[in-house]
């Protein structure tokens, strides 16, 4: 094969290589994620002010500030973990296995959207080793 040869080989090939690339990418997109939630300064506000109140020691206002921010902005993923950690924190011992079980759900929601979220494995470990169901803690521990 002669140097001409090789070169327009070549070309062809790349050219063709091309062709096959681009009518990939039409035919299959790559998949466009979730968008993420847009972070508002007023949403920060009242993150804040049920922080406020945790470290008060008032978890059932902080519970209540943060439910509202999850009512209005329920794809927020850092409020429902607020909200999780508030109800662990609100309710007497006589409410504990029933404040877990809601923190677990919240958390699991969150898992749903974001599969990878320390925060959410870290609690639901942290009540699974708590309540003695170690074996079911052990994973979520492993992803923190």
């Amino acid at each position: 094969m002669s140097n001409n040869s090789k070169k327009y080989y070549f070309l062809v090939s790349s050219i063709i290589l091309l062709i096959l690339i681009a009518i990939g990418i039409f035919l299959f997109p790559a998949k466009k994620s979730e968008k993420k939630i847009e972070i508002t300064l007023a949403m920060i506000e009242q993150n804040n002010i049920g922080i406020g109140y945790m470290e008060k020691f008032d978890y059932n206002q902080a519970v209540i500030e943060f439910q509202k921010l999850v009512d209005q902005y329920p794809k927020w993923n850092l409020a429902k973990i607020n909200l999780a950690i508030a109800i662990l924190n609100a309710e007497g011992d006589s409410e504990q296995k029933k404040s877990s079980d809601v923190a677990i759900e919240i958390c699991q929601e969150v898992l749903q959207s974001e599969p990878n979220n320390p925060y959410a494995h870290y609690i639901i470990g942290f009540l699974k080793y708590n309540g003695n169901e170690i074996p079911e803690a052990y994973p979520h521990f492993e992803k923190v």
